[in-house]
């Protein structure tokens, strides 16, 4: 068939590179966030950034009579999010916020609790 008569679509070829296009990005879209899926902390690429919440973090402010009032961190932030790390900013904020506080001690998941002195 010849002219306006000639079947329309694509040929054998074109099918081929569309097929290859779409099975090279569709394995980038998986091996780019698995390559980095087992890094210590998330990064700014893909689902990954959204798949590793940041570690739960509570803080006990020790009062002059040594009784303890605990506070998590979803108490202190709005939105928890990685780079607001609040084991470093959350106990000088506490000491200055609860009266006669004299200590706050610091424990993130999975870890020892550390201790900080209010004053220092």
């Amino acid at each position: 068939m010849t002219g306006p008569e000639r079947e329309r679509g694509w040929s054998a070829r074109a099918v081929l590179a569309a097929v290859a296009c779409c099975a090279i990005l569709a394995g980038l879209q998986v091996a780019l966030p698995l390559s980095v899926l087992r890094s210590e902390r998330p990064i700014g690429f893909g689902w990954h950034m959204y798949a590793h919440g940041p570690d739960r973090v509570r803080f006990e402010v020790v009062g002059p009579d040594g009784r303890a009032t605990t506070f998590e961190d979803h108490e202190l932030v709005a939105r928890r999010r990685p780079e607001l790390r609040p084991e470093t900013w959350a106990p000088t904020f506490l000491c200055s916020r609860v009266p006669g506080a004299l200590e706050v001690r610091i424990t993130l998941e999975g870890e020892d609790p550390r201790v900080h002195r209010c004053g220092d």
